[in-house]
């Protein structure tokens, strides 16, 4: 197990990774904002316009892919997974961001993550997910699949997640999963192509 420290306004969130995840979320991170706010604005706060504002995050699917826990403090400290904390309850009260842990993959769990945009930095995400998975003697037991920029916030593809346990890492998992996704309904674009701009900021 290796460590991550990153540091975002005065906050220090550890991500306890084994070395070869260490890096995937490190490249990720590095070119989800613009050159202006990088290394300015925060993971936390990041997350939390995506929990409050339905902001498109890159981040937000990242760390939901990865198993992240959240632990928030408000009237009284509490730990969640991201996707509770993404999609609270109504009428939650106000909670601050203590820490944010990404649990360590264990022997046979595999991890990536994806980003389609017009450019490879300073542009927003047509689509992304995280992708994680656990494989034994060549067959998938269990699967984390998510997806970004599909729904106001990132969601778990659970049928396609079904649909791969029990099959053979490879053409077989992947002939299983495709038919599964064809059930995602992916939401038109709204926060980069309005009414007063409709050609987008791209």
């Amino acid at each position: 197990r290796h460590g991550c420290l990153l540091a975002g306004q005065s906050k220090f969130f550890f991500f306890s990774l084994p070395l070869s995840l260490c890096v995937c979320p490190q490249l990720a991170i590095t070119t989800v904002p613009n050159w202006q706010v990088r290394n300015v604005g925060s993971i936390a706060g990041n997350i939390m316009m995506a929990r409050s504002r339905n902001f498109s995050s890159d981040i937000a699917t990242l760390m939901m892919g990865a198993g992240a826990k959240v632990t928030l403090v408000g009237s009284e400290e509490t730990a969640l997974d991201m996707a509770d904390f993404l999609w609270p309850a109504k009428g939650t009260a106000p909670i601050i961001v203590k820490s944010i842990f990404v649990p360590a993959l264990a022997a046979g769990e595999h991890f990536a993550s994806y980003r389609v945009a017009a450019r490879k930095n300073n542009a927003h995400a047509f689509l992304n997910a995280a992708l994680r998975c656990t494989v034994v003697e060549g067959a998938i037991t269990s699967a984390n699949f998510i997806y970004g920029v599909a729904d106001i916030k990132a969601i778990h593809a659970k049928d396609a997640e079904e649909a791969v346990v029990g099959k053979a890492l490879g053409a077989d998992a992947l002939a299983a999963a495709l038919p599964a996704l064809e059930g995602i309904n992916v939401l038109a674009e709204t926060q980069y192509h309005t009414a007063y701009q409709p050609e987008g900021k791209d």
